[in-house]
């Protein structure tokens, strides 16, 4: 896919910068926040392998461990992407604009990031069912023929990403959002 290789450089590009280097948006961590400081996180290694550790989250941040996350980009029927603000309880870069919506996989969803993404997209898009919403829904991001589907997160790759506060692999999915689904209450739209 067109989508998954620019995704993929993106991210790739941004997590190869040199230690020191300028970043536009360098991430930020708020050790201070008490949003989900308990909950437990698998530890992975850096070829994304779980290690069998499993640690707090505020010790997952404070020592920069490998984890999983899921971004979940939402892209309308024009190929429009939708930009999410981070609520500033965040831990990770609280208060930002977000090209995705996802978050951190804790230690019971290592063995299903389907499900991980799934639960952060409705949880970050206010939706309670997104598997029981059916759209219509291009075949794939560069297919224009139209199926009947469900608005569920479709996986397309996993990358690493590395920063001076966080290491993480990312597991990369898409929402194809339809103007249908202005009628469930939320309503994204270009700006």
């Amino acid at each position: 896919l067109k989508m998954k290789s620019v995704l993929q450089r993106s991210l790739l590009h941004r997590s190869l910068l040199p230690v020191g280097c300028p970043r536009y948006f360098s991430s930020t961590i708020n050790l201070n926040s008490t949003l989900s400081a308990d909950e437990f996180i698998a530890e992975v290694d850096e070829d994304d392998k779980p290690t069998g550790r499993v640690v707090p989250r505020s010790e997952m941040r404070e020592k920069n461990l490998w984890h999983r996350s899921s971004s979940i980009f939402v892209i309308d029927e024009s190929l429009n992407f939708c930009i999410n603000k981070r609520s500033v309880l965040k831990d990770y870069c609280p208060g930002y604009l977000d090209l995705s919506f996802g978050g951190i996989m804790n230690a019971e969803e290592i063995k299903d990031p389907d499900g991980s993404a799934l639960r952060e997209a409705q949880e970050e898009m206010g939706l309670s069912d997104l598997k029981g919403v059916k759209i219509p829904r291009r075949q794939s991001l560069v297919n224009s023929k139209l199926e009947v589907s469900n608005a569920a997160p479709i996986f397309m790759f996993r990358t690493p990403y590395e920063d001076a506060n966080t290491r993480t692999w990312l597991y990369c999915y898409y929402v194809q959002w339809h103007s249908h689904l202005a009628g469930l209450g939320v309503n994204i739209s270009p700006q």
